[in-house]
């Protein structure tokens, strides 16, 4: 199973549904019967083909107590009246990562200029402290990220090299060179990787009619960015805080997305890695649900503190396109809709 997985295949229960490996690690019951494709969209057909004969015949497998069952990504979740229309992505530390560590990355680079005061741990620190604490403007309502970004990049990388503002024999210059030499490095797609299996994802989402969007607090160099890895060419839409105007949390970004794509926010899906910005933001935006890109949290259905989660884009496209091919066929546009996407 893991091997298939690893090449692109896919391993659920009879009905679709993905098992949690870490449930048991020497033996999974299978108790609803077990299905293996390395066709991801054939094997959603298939069980689609098998949910539908038999649903006459009472509740199996659903009836049945499988603890290796992972609980559904939309689980609780009221599918839209029409399905699920769109899908947005957040970007950093959700469709890409980048390829090193960056505390490494700025450690080396330092080095590189003479600041070889600068290591991966102090990097990581001072990195994290001043990402958080820094905007790319004065003023309480100012964004990250303003034009290519140096407003708010100049900040940080100062505060690493300074190792937290304590330090006064570093240069401006020293401070441009660094600045520099890592938008060089990040402009190179070679820097970065693009999450396993998202762009299949998307291509599956795209075929069906749900369109995919990228949304991202980023700088305006991302859609070039996007276009050198390959995915531009796969969404629908980019939509940029630095080209928008405005940045997640903000309802009025999420607005933008949904008009970027032409489909409300009520027939819309968002997934990230930000509580704050993405999760939440997208709730409060009105989305019809918000996903958690994360491996470490618990999937839970929303309530009570907890957090619907995904780590797997493949897993997240079972989940809507099994959403909309199980609504009910009780109006001619919710029939249409199924014919265009499935058949």
């Amino acid at each position: 199973e893991a091997l298939l997985r690893a090449t692109g295949g896919v391993v659920t229960d009879t009905v679709g549904r993905r098992y949690d490996y870490a449930y048991n690690l020497n033996a999974l019951p299978n108790l609803s019967g077990m299905t293996a494709s390395l066709d991801v969209d054939m094997h959603c057909e298939m069980t689609n083909i098998i949910r539908d004969v038999i649903q006459p015949l009472g509740r199996y497998p659903y009836d049945v107590d499988d603890p290796s069952i992972k609980v559904g990504i939309l689980q609780g979740v009221q599918t839209p009246k029409l399905g699920w229309r769109a899908v947005t992505v957040d970007v950093g530390g959700t469709l890409i990562e980048p390829r090193e560590r960056v505390a490494d990355v700025y450690a080396r680079v330092a080095a590189s200029i003479g600041a070889s005061h600068v290591t991966p741990a102090s990097a990581s620190t001072h990195f994290k402290a001043g990402f958080s604490r820094f905007r790319g403007a004065d003023g309480e309502d100012a964004m990250r990220y303003y034009g290519d970004g140096k407003s708010f990049w100049r900040k940080v990388i100062a505060h690493v090299l300074t190792d937290g503002a304590t330090r006064d024999d570093i240069s401006q210059d020293t401070v441009e060179r660094m600045l520099d030499a890592l938008y060089d490095y990040y402009e190179c797609p070679s820097s970065w990787t693009v999450a396993h299996g998202a762009l299949d994802a998307f291509d599956r989402l795209r075929a069906r009619g749900v369109k995919v969007a990228v949304a991202s607090n980023w700088d305006d160099r991302l859609p070039a960015l996007l276009d050198a890895l390959g995915i531009r060419a796969r969404v629908d839409a980019v939509v940029v805080s630095a080209i928008e105007g405005v940045e997640k949390p903000s309802p009025k970004f999420f607005q933008a997305v949904c008009d970027a794509v032409s489909v409300d926010a009520d027939a819309a899906l968002h997934v990230g890695d930000d509580i704050d910005n993405d999760f939440k933001g997208a709730t409060n935006a009105s989305f019809a649900a918000a996903v958690l890109w994360s491996s470490q949290v618990p999937s839970g259905d929303g309530r009570d503190g907890s957090y619907r989660a995904a780590h797997d884009f493949h897993a997240l496209a079972d989940a809507v396109l099994a959403a909309n091919h199980d609504l009910p066929a009780n109006t001619d546009d919710t029939a249409q809709l199924k014919k265009s996407l499935f058949f």
